[in-house]
């Protein structure tokens, strides 16, 4: 996702979506996306901390 993408858009094509790092401007379009990639970094986390646990 381009950050400049909502400077070229009008504000209310754009919503304030929370990540782990911040807030964002992004397009509406763009939601679904962004959550998507979200749900799929957190499940990745998730497959990724047992493998971390049992090598320390």
């Amino acid at each position: 996702m381009n950050p400049t993408a909502c400077k070229m858009q009008a504000q209310d094509e754009c919503v304030i979506v929370g990540g782990c790092n911040g807030l964002h401007w992004i397009p509406v379009a763009q939601q679904a996306d962004y959550y998507r990639a979200q749900k799929l970094m957190a499940m990745l986390g998730l497959v990724c901390m047992p493998v971390l646990l049992f090598l320390l």
